[in-house]
């Protein structure tokens, strides 16, 4: 029996190990060795803050994981390109992704004021969340350093085909810099082609062993060192073996593109006998356009043409729609003059363009021309939030609560046409702390947007703005208040490395599934990155979080609801497993199935229910008359408890909000009018009839009202008493039941 327990203690220690070997919690990293990226601004100017997308995608069949990020300049030099706050490199962590997924990672690139050819960035990644063994992504990272002021890719014009026979053409047309040139040719597809070696202006090309009386297709390519632009047309073989005298004229359209590739269709014209009409007319512009207009001016001017002039329009973008000219008294004769006055213009430029199109058919166009409408200063008169695809509304003083290093999005609308606008971010407990993003202006819907991370702290954004007629302005927006991201530690605060696993309750069935974060931009689960740190933003529902570590016992908190989007930054305290056997880098811990439950508390501050400053006052006086409406004033606003909220017509957030707004007017104890900040009466009176809605809604085109009452987020919520005092001031869209207690609370 001795020697059977002899041996049989050592069985069950192996047993044991083997058990907690096969049971113990334990995160398994893979190698990741390939992945790839590119990014989504190759070319920069001097001297200017930029944020640049790299989209890394994880391409590692072997299942790695991809759990860190490492971003660096070029050759890690800090002349050219600096990281905003960071130098010459960055990395990212607290995300997960598999094969085939990608993870967008925002970085604030400031270029230096030297123009220099492509330089490429280095990215790494990393299965490691602190980064070890990376390795080298491929793709395309290089990025152009330009200065506006001399970058220019080449311009085809005078594209003629001579010397035409049967087997044989000549294409001859010049560039407005020198150039090197590649042709493609051929019946379709092109498919032969033939290459300068050296740039010149003057280019000329013997086509031969062509195929009588056959169209070809042709493409020009003509590069220099700032860019490519491209030409297509095609032309006719001869007939019958002879050369005709009279070149063919292919007709262009003139192109300013200066940081992209641009193709134009060159249309060429035959060549019968007699010689036909190929001139097209001249455009004379008359009108000084150096100053700017408060207005819409009379602009005038005169066309010619070697036979006839026979019609005229003018564009106001560049040449891509026009309308015709009210003016041009002589037209059908060689010489016209023409006058016209466009319609009520908001501020802005506009590309002015005339055309002009003589009896053959040929077509002349102006020179551009830059007309600035100029009323009033640019200022912001909008703004939303966002988060991914996520709202996320100011608390009730106004303020924006976001998640260190989280990136937040900004979108607002203008009025005052600026030409240009950014924001800048002061940090309140440092002033000298300043930081400026620079926003894009998207040409369909004409809102400016950006997106910008922040450190932990309080910050004020300032929106500045300039237009073209050289004015600036700035102007407060809102405060946002950054905290800091959740974290996982032990009993003795150690940082700890584990795996967050989201659980949202479906609202149908009430069944709990994993929540889709791809939906939201990001991911579920995360891994926390070396310092413990997590980072989530949820929408409004019902959760519980799933937490793992290796050597820590597993955790599940309490079901937790919130009502709005927010960041979730709760702070997890977890308990250590006991160890059972330590080899080496290896650690067996005692097999643990249970599942600890905790408490969910959000770290989030409590702010101020109102910090308006206009609390208290008699609402600011305004006098709106517009002609399709009646004048509505701030008189109107006495006698019952009111409800005047301001927002637009862009936001989702303000539609549904209007619906609301509008059932809620058939209270009858209560008076309620809504305002649309800074778009064209037009516009809201097609929103209103197109809704339905039969409350009061006006319009401020001019968004004469936005500093009188402070306004920046929309929608905002203004509630006065019976005699027009303001006694409260919420941002975000209320539903009708916080409408109608709010109003009954102010009158008591």
């Amino acid at each position: 029996m001795k020697r059977s327990a002899r041996f049989f203690k050592p069985l069950l220690f192996l047993a044991i190990v083997t058990i907690a070997l096969f049971f113990s919690p334990k995160t398994v990293f893979a190698k990741l060795y390939d992945c790839s990226v590119t990014l989504d601004t190759p070319i920069v100017d001097i001297n200017t803050t930029s944020d640049v997308v790299f989209e890394t995608t994880n391409n590692d069949s072997s299942d790695g994981r991809m759990l860190w990020i490492g971003i660096t300049t070029p050759t890690g030099s800090t002349g050219d390109f600096t990281i905003q706050d960071s130098g010459s490199s960055k990395s990212f962590n607290g995300f997960d992704a598999g094969v085939n997924n990608y993870v967008d990672e925002r970085v604030t690139v400031v270029s230096g004021g030297n123009a220099v050819r492509s330089s490429d960035w280095l990215v790494q990644a990393s299965d490691d969340p602190n980064g070890a063994d990376p390795t080298t992504c491929s793709g395309n990272t290089g990025m152009q350093i330009i200065d506006p002021a001399t970058y220019q890719p080449p311009q085809i014009s005078g594209v003629t085909v001579s010397n035409v026979t049967d087997t044989s053409v000549t294409l001859s047309f010049s560039t407005n810099r020198d150039a090197t040139v590649e042709l493609d040719y051929g019946k379709s597809d092109y498919g032969q082609s033939k290459a300068e070696s050296s740039p010149t202006s003057a280019h000329s090309f013997n086509l031969d062993s062509l195929t009588a009386n056959t169209t070809y297709q042709f493409l020009i390519k003509a590069t220099n060192d700032n860019g490519e632009t491209d030409g297509s047309g095609n032309f006719t073989t001869a007939a019958t073996p002879y050369a005709t005298s009279t070149p063919q004229v292919i007709n262009t359209v003139t192109t300013t593109t200066v940081t992209t590739t641009t193709e134009r269709t060159l249309t060429p014209t035959p060549s019968p006998t007699p010689v036909p009409d190929t001139t097209p007319p001249a455009i004379y512009v008359t009108t000084d356009f150096s100053k700017p207009f408060a207005q819409s001016p009379q602009i005038s001017g005169r066309a010619t043409d070697n036979k006839a002039v026979a019609k005229m329009d003018y564009s106001l973008d560049g040449g891509h729609n026009f309308l015709p000219i009210d003016s041009a008294p002589d037209l059908g004769k060689a010489a016209t003059s023409f006058s016209f006055l466009p319609s009520p213009l908001d501020d802005g430029n506009y590309a002015l363009v005339i055309r002009g199109i003589d009896s053959s058919g040929n077509i002349g166009v102006s020179k551009t021309y830059t007309l600035v409408i100029d009323r009033m200063p640019p200022q912001a008169s909008g703004v939303l939030f966002s988060i991914g695809p996520q709202i996320v509304d100011p608390r009730s003083n106004g303020t924006v609560v976001a998640l260190a290093g989280q990136p937040l999005r900004i979108t607002l609308s203008d009025v005052g046409g600026a030409t240009g606008a950014a924001i800048m971010v002061t940090n309140l407990l440092d002033k000298n702390d300043r930081q400026t993003f620079v926003l894009r202006k998207n040409s369909d819907t004409g809102l400016w947007s950006g997106t910008f991370s922040l450190k932990t702290g309080s910050y004020q954004l300032i929106f500045s703005a300039i237009d073209g007629a050289s004015n600036k302005t700035t102007r407060n927006l809102n405060k946002v208040l950054v905290v800091s991201n959740g974290k996982l530690s032990g009993s003795n605060g150690e940082a700890i490395i584990g795996k967050i696993t989201v659980y949202y309750q479906e609202p149908v069935t009430n069944s709990w599934a994993v929540w889709d974060a791809s939906a939201y931009s990001q991911n579920n689960p995360q891994i926390t990155d070396g310092k413990g740190d997590y980072s989530l933003f949820l929408p409004p529902g019902k959760y519980y979080l799933h937490i793992e570590a290796s050597g820590f016992k597993t955790t599940d908190t309490e079901f937790f609801t919130i009502d709005s989007p927010q960041p979730i930054n709760a702070n997890f305290t977890l308990k250590s497993l006991k160890l059972l056997l330590s080899l080496g880098p290896i650690k067996i811990f005692l097999p643990d199935f249970s599942t600890l439950s905790v408490l969910f508390v959000n770290n989030l501050p409590q702010l101020a229910a109102s910090a308006s400053e206009l609390v208290g006052q008699n609402t600011p006086f305004f006098n709106l008359t517009v002609s399709n409406q009646s004048a509505f004033t701030s008189d109107s606003l006495t006698g019952k408890p009111t409800v005047l909220t301001f927002l637009n017509t862009w936001s989702p957030e303000s539609t549904e909000q209007i619906s609301i707004l509008d059932k809620f007017s058939k209270n009858k104890d209560f008076n309620s009018a809504v305002i649309v900040e800074g778009e064209k009466v037009s516009k809201v009176y097609v929103f209103q009839k197109r809704g339905g809605y039969s409350l009061p809604v006006f319009a401020d085109p001019d968004a004469t009202l936005a500093i009188p009452y402070n306004l920046s987020s929309l929608p905002v919520h203004y509630f006065l008493d019976r005699k027009g005092v303001i006694k409260k001031v919420i941002y975000g869209a209320l539903n009708e039941e916080e409408l109608a207690n709010t109003l009954i609370n102010i009158s008591q």
